[in-house]
């Protein structure tokens, strides 16, 4: 399990969160099962240092814009060291903005 305070991209966190969550939904028979795994999550998600376990819990929004198939075959992947949410965020918009078919990978620096 990836802990919180690892030297990850916050979304690389919220995603390893969410998964955990869409997993439990998708496993559990019923409401009784879902809940039960829904509090192993929630336990494992705190003792890996998650300041809010359950904002993870509701379901991907529909509503968010899905890439194409095409679009992501011409893109080119970036490897990029991760310093700060800050600067990954700062290098994902100025591709964004200038519409650049590049997808930044945001690889995890060592840590002390």
């Amino acid at each position: 399990t990836l802990h919180y305070r690892s030297h990850h991209t916050e979304s690389t966190k919220n995603a390893v969160a969410n998964n955990f969550c869409k997993t439990a939904r998708e496993v559990s028979s019923g409401d009784t099962e879902l809940q039960h795994s829904l509090q192993i999550v929630d336990k494992l998600l705190m003792d890996n240092g998650y300041p809010k376990p359950r904002q993870y819990y509701q379901p991907a929004s529909s509503s968010k814009k899905k890439k194409k198939k095409d679009d992501v075959k011409h893109m080119v992947s970036l490897s990029v060291p991760y310093t700060t949410e800050r600067n990954a965020n700062r290098i994902r918009n100025y591709i964004k903005s200038k519409h650049l078919p590049i997808r930044p990978v945001f690889t995890p620096g060592k840590t002390l």
